[in-house]
């Protein structure tokens, strides 16, 4: 199997170790993400529901990494966020899930042992997302 798939499994699929960025509103609520299993979605069957995440990649794709600010263990994104300018990104889409004023938090995963706690954002940065 070596021979033919040399990457191995890991060419298929990303680490589940990896960090992850989520994107939030004003309030601090996650958008741009949706439980797939749901009606509107046709229980996981229609793919626009994963849209968010495409839209996630491209705002990261166009920021500065000076737009980042590493944030203190514990703290909410809004009081990460809090006092961080705004910086502007385009992207082109056509579901606009994600337009307007948006917060990225970068987290990195919970190990299973403790799964019932929740990952503390490492850090944020907050977008004016202009959809075209």
């Amino acid at each position: 199997m070596r021979e033919i798939v040399p990457e191995g499994w890991s060419f298929f699929t990303k680490s589940p170790r990896g960090a992850f960025v989520v994107a939030y509103d004003e309030h601090g609520v996650e958008v741009g993400t949706a439980p797939n299993a749901q009606p509107r979605w046709a229980f996981g069957l229609n793919r626009a529901s994963r849209l968010g995440a495409i839209d996630v990649d491209r705002i990261i794709e166009r920021l500065n990494r000076d737009a980042w600010r590493p944030c203190s263990t514990g703290a909410s994104v809004l009081a990460c966020g809090a006092g961080l300018e705004r910086q502007r990104v385009r992207i082109t889409n056509d579901a606009q899930i994600l337009c307007g004023d948006v917060t990225l938090a970068r987290q990195e995963p919970v190990p299973w042992a403790f799964r019932g706690t929740e990952a503390p954002f490492e850090k944020v940065a907050k977008v004016e997302v202009r959809c075209a």
